[in-house]
């Protein structure tokens, strides 16, 4: 498994950026992104842009997703914005099997609408030492099913129509105690809310970029989230070693129903993990590496974690 991400700003001139970013993750699943971004023209401060992502679980299910957006901006790290997306699913084998009464991944499409606001105080964007970040998101629109269900003893085709609300929130803080000693700390939270979701819809938590003691999307669950904080003690300006503690959290809304036994053995509750790493400059982005651990493995179990973020 690995993954792939490459950033470049200012593509073109103008003020263009471009992400790609690619995802091999085990049990057979993949995902890829990738993002589009332009200032409007005659000098309106005004940004657009264009995002399409697919995701492969395996034989359970496939989706693909489009999004757009236009946002207002105050500064350069100040903005606010409105949204659309509109995503598909598609089950596969074991997506198509009866768990209980229902399919565990009914055929399904959505239309989502939102909002989304970001304020950030840092003193540098890729290697920042002093100030936060917040980002917020949230979605709203309807989803529209078509899946087998057990009615009365006979198996049905239902169509269904019902709402959905999403909910992202991102909160990083850097303080800097001594020239060489500074905290990052930093909430993540992400929330699904639906009357009746289904295994395609829940959120991944786990990973090198959450839970770094626990294997890329260990958890799942309708509300996730990771707090995190790292002691750092700093070289030079662009490289540091740190030490850090992870916290994650998992929660199925009671309303769940074909996925629970695959939630029930990933792990619903407090899941924390611990290590140490570094981090250094290099002439294309940071290059990071750390050793991670969980209370339910041993020092020689460990997750090693290796990072190189293009950005040009």
């Amino acid at each position: 498994m690995g993954s792939g991400h490459l950033a470049l700003n200012n593509a073109f001139g103008r003020g263009r950026m471009i992400e790609a970013a690619i995802r091999r993750l085990p049990g057979q699943a993949s995902s890829a992104r990738v993002f589009l971004e332009s200032p409007a023209p005659g000098g309106w401060p005004l940004r657009g842009h264009v995002e399409l992502q697919g995701h492969q679980q395996d034989s359970t299910w496939n989706q693909t997703r489009i999004g757009t957006g236009l946002r207002y901006q105050f500064d350069a790290a100040t903005w606010i914005g409105a949204s659309f997306s509109a995503d598909g699913t598609r089950a596969g084998f074991s997506g198509s099997e009866l768990i209980g009464q229902r399919q565990r991944v009914p055929r399904s499409s959505s239309r989502m609408g939102g909002l989304t606001m970001l304020i950030s105080r840092l003193d540098d964007t890729r290697y920042p030492r002093q100030g936060f970040r917040l980002e917020t998101g949230l979605e709203r629109g309807i989803r529209s099913s078509r899946g087998r269900e057990i009615v009365a003893g006979d198996t049905l085709f239902v169509d269904r129509s019902e709402r959905r609300e999403r909910l992202e929130m991102d909160l990083d803080l850097y303080l800097m105690l001594h020239r060489h000693v500074g905290w990052a700390l930093g909430v993540h939270i992400q929330a699904i809310r639906a009357g009746r979701p289904d295994v395609s819809e829940l959120i991944f938590l786990g990973g090198a970029t959450s839970l770094r003691g626990y294997d890329e999307n260990r958890f799942q669950g309708t509300t996730v989230g990771r707090a995190f904080l790292e002691g750092r003690w700093y070289v030079d300006r662009r490289s540091w070693g740190f030490l850090f503690f992870d916290a994650g959290w998992v929660v199925v809304d009671a309303d769940f129903e074909s996925g629970l036994p695959l939630i029930l053995s990933r792990g619903e509750g407090f899941h924390p993990g611990y290590g140490f790493g570094f981090v250094f400059s290099s002439a294309v982005g940071p290059l990071s590496l750390s050793y991670a651990l969980n209370p339910d493995i041993t020092w020689s179990e460990g997750r090693v974690h290796i990072g190189l973020s293009f950005g040009l």
